[in-house]
């Protein structure tokens, strides 16, 4: 929230940036959510289920969708707010943890 927060106070920045220099304003947040998501992974998978070419590639998956949604963001203006921003990826995640469980439990109850 606290990134989306500074990026809508510096709007005209990142729009502008954004028509300039989307491959750089891209990648940086894909680096930057990747790092995050790995980390989030790794927390997540404390009995080590998961492989290490795993846990990069799905790091790398939500960083693309998170860092897509913040790029259109940018494009339409910022039109929503920051926090309608974050409680819709939160609201992703969430519900996306909410369906691993579910199949986790599918498969530990066979």
């Amino acid at each position: 929230l606290s990134l989306f927060k500074i990026m809508k106070a510096d709007e005209a920045f990142y729009i502008r940036t954004i028509r300039s220099e989307e491959v750089y304003l891209q990648g940086y947040l894909q680096n930057l959510t990747t790092t995050v998501f790995l980390q989030a992974i790794e927390d997540l998978d404390s009995e080590h289920h998961l492989d290490a070419k795993d846990k990069e590639f799905y790091a790398r998956f939500y960083a693309y969708g998170v860092s897509g949604c913040i790029i259109s963001w940018i494009y339409e203006g910022m039109k929503s707010t920051p926090e309608q921003l974050a409680e819709q990826l939160e609201k992703l995640v969430e519900d996306t943890e909410k369906i691993a469980y579910r199949k986790y439990r599918e498969q530990v109850s066979r």
